[in-house]
């Protein structure tokens, strides 16, 4: 006959399960966390020994496709590059997931569309109620970065960046062992990133591939190019009509891009002239490349390298009534270079018409790096199309993060665009081959063309609502920051009311620190 249970034991056993309990809640907070971290990615693992290429990814912002010679520009604008090309691989349907910088970039870093990444906010929405504080959507923390997966690879990383959107306050830096932004009150050119690029390849001992990002601001407005650029494609036939403006395209001429002195000029009034300058400003850039892609040759980088040039959206130049970007979805907004030179140059020379997009540039290049490619991730590894392969299914690219229309996206096929409207319902559907100007919306007369492309734009929705959202992040924007998006048009005419209290009670930003654990720390201490 069994005696009376020990209460000591019952007491052991008890405490024994509530260890055990303790333990797997924690083990199971661990891996719900651990889940959203790596919701995107492969599982986080030693790092192990890079087995891939050196990678250069150049981002030439606010550059749209058609203003490169290999794209069609009819005149002596980028000689550099349109040689560069003829030992790469050109896709020819490139498009940006966003028409401005910051959601752009996220994209490009994170393989997310902007729904899930969240780095989108723009204009009123910085302000806090008061108005005292400026504060930007952050790339979340739990974002995997391009920087990251290819750190984990093995890889040495570092970027020079002039846009003062991409910072470190703002999670831009997560991943990179080297990154410096330009925090002063001017300009950056490329001659100054390239210096610091040049500085930093001469100086690295380590015989481990590197990922090196560079950032040009080069030619975004204002546009001010040298005398001998403007002269060089004044004569262009791409530069489209030869008229004055009318005055209420005078009007939209926003105050940042008259900034330069040619601008109050009557040459300022000439429609062709503002395009004239756009492209002086690429020509003036592709040179400034040119020499850097020499000096990756001299140094013997250039055949064992990954080399990227791409941008981050394009620039409007009157071709739907307005200038600047960020503010639609028509093509001259979102359709932007991408050329990709393998090492040695293989496959240079082969054109891809495949539609594609900047999503699909962090898979492609940790497949290059022969990193495990997640196949959570919203892009695809290219490396089929660069291998002279298809890809099976339909071909599509998906655009959003319009500045002021959250709900505004568009589906763009080889042949066709359809702009919805997810607020409103109003869409627009263009015949690109017809029509490559989106000029006349077929959404009255072709139901059939515009009820696949909504089907497409609804089946895309349902994805992203499945799909792990990142938890949206705000970081404080710093008075020199803010002043130097604001020289940009960025905040122009929409932060005026709060700029005065926003300089009183925000204290010039400190300079970036290089060491990852401490830019961790310092954005765990951010308000």
């Amino acid at each position: 006959m069994m005696g009376a249970p020990d209460p000591h034991a019952r007491r052991s056993l008890l405490a024994g399960w509530i260890a055990i309990a303790v333990v797997a809640a924690l083990l199971a907070a661990s891996i719900v966390w651990m889940a959203a971290r790596e919701a995107l990615a492969p599982p986080s693992a030693e790092r192990a020994p890079a087995r891939g290429p050196s990678i250069v990814l150049v981002l030439i912002d606010t550059l749209r496709a058609d203003y490169l010679g290999t794209y069609g520009f009819a005149g002596d604008v980028s000689p550099r590059i349109d040689r560069f090309a003829q030992e790469a691989i050109v896709f020819e349907n490139a498009f940006s997931q966003a028409p401005w910088t910051k959601p752009s970039i996220a994209t490009l870093f994170t393989s997310l569309h902007p729904k899930q990444h969240g780095v989108s906010a723009h204009g009123s929405q910085f302000l806090t109620e008061t108005g005292a504080e400026l504060r930007a959507s952050a790339l979340p923390r739990r974002a995997l970065t391009l920087a990251e997966g290819l750190r984990r690879a093995g890889y040495e990383t570092a970027a020079f960046v002039a846009n003062p959107w991409i910072r470190q306050g703002l999670g831009f830096a997560q991943g990179f062992d080297t990154f410096e932004e330009e925090t002063g009150a001017t300009p950056v050119f490329a001659d100054a990133i390239l210096a610091k690029a040049r500085k930093w390849l001469a100086e690295r001992s380590s015989e481990k591939p590197f990922f090196l990002y560079l950032h040009f601001m080069d030619i975004h407005g204002p546009y001010d190019p040298p005398a001998d650029d403007v002269r060089a494609v004044q004569d262009s036939g791409s530069l489209g009509a030869r008229r004055a403006l009318r005055r209420e395209e005078l009007d939209r001429r926003r105050g940042y891009l008259m900034k330069a002195p040619w601008t109050t000029r009557p040459e300022g009034r000439r429609l062709e002239t503002w395009r004239g300058r756009y492209a002086a400003g690429v020509r003036a850039l592709d040179r400034e490349i040119g020499g850097f892609l020499d000096d990756l040759a001299a140094r013997g980088l250039l055949d064992d390298s990954v080399v990227v040039i791409t941008s981050d959206h394009g620039e409007e130049l009157l071709d739907h009534g307005d200038f600047d970007h960020g503010n639609t979805l028509y093509d001259e907004q979102i359709h932007v270079p991408l050329v990709v030179r393998l090492p040695g140059g293989a496959g240079g020379g082969r054109r891809i018409d495949d539609v594609v997009g900047l999503i699909d540039v962090m898979p492609t290049l940790l497949g290059l790096a022969g990193s495990e490619v997640s196949p959570k991730l919203a892009g695809r590894d290219l490396g089929v199309l660069l291998e002279g392969k298809s890809f099976a299914g339909s071909e599509i690219a998906i655009s959003a993060g319009v500045k002021r229309r959250p709900e505004l996206e568009s589906v763009r096929t080889r042949t066709h665009k359809l702009v919805r409207d997810g607020k409103t319902g109003e869409t627009a559907l263009f015949d690109l081959a017809a029509d490559p100007g989106e000029s006349r919306d077929l959404s009255a007369t072709a139901p059939q063309v515009r009820a696949a492309l909504e089907k497409a734009l609804s089946v895309h929705g349902a994805e992203i609502a499945r799909s792990p959202i990142l938890e949206k992040r705000r970081a404080r924007v710093g008075r020199r920051t803010a002043d130097k998006l604001r020289s940009l048009g960025y905040l122009e005419d929409e932060v005026s009311q709060g700029s005065a209290a926003h300089a009183r009670t925000n204290p010039p930003e400190p300079a970036a620190p290089a060491d990852e654990e401490v830019r961790r720390t310092q954005e765990k201490e951010q308000p």
